[in-house]
């Protein structure tokens, strides 16, 4: 199931609900070879036939769409810039390869953000949608360095629509 929120304080209202019902790709994704794929198209359809329904609901609300790493899809930006959404979506190397490339070798050359732990890269573009992505990345304690073996840190990026970042 598909959950569109309204989110206002620390209040969320459902304002939409496409159920996850494509047979095919719920048979795919009971296959081993296409479960992870079989989700994602799932997942991806739902949400384009949600949106549209959201759209006649609430033609003249600001929407900003959330989503993690699955959405980071050229077909979902085209439907949030079809309805003039804003977006915030998880991004990971692997989801556009060339986008993450692009991004990397930026903020080697110029990292557009004096934060320290924040890489910023703005007006990147991408079939024909430009964005901003953002990095966090925490720092490791020194005491849990020497505690661990394993390296634990906390990466998060993020495709973002065009917005005033400073």
């Amino acid at each position: 199931m598909l959950e569109a929120k309204l989110i206002v304080g620390d209040m969320a209202f459902s304002i939409g609900t496409e159920f996850v019902k494509n047979k095919e790709d719920i048979e795919k994704m009971n296959s081993k070879k296409g479960s992870d794929k079989a989700k994602q198209d799932c997942e991806i359809k739902a949400f384009k036939r949600l949106a549209p329904k959201i759209k006649a609901r609430f033609p003249k609300l600001p929407i900003i769409a959330a989503g993690d790493a699955l959405y980071s899809k050229a077909s979902v930006l085209d439907v949030c810039k079809e309805n003039s959404w804003k977006y915030i979506i998880r991004f990971k190397k692997g989801t556009i390869p060339s986008l993450f490339e692009d991004f990397e070798e930026i903020v080697e050359l110029e990292n557009e953000t004096p934060i320290p732990g924040y890489e910023l890269a703005r007006n990147m573009e991408y079939k024909g949608h430009k964005m901003n992505i953002v990095r966090y990345k925490e720092k490791e304690d020194e005491k849990a360095k020497k505690k661990s073996k394993k390296k634990k840190s906390l990466v998060i990026l993020l495709l973002m629509t065009l917005m005033n970042l400073h």
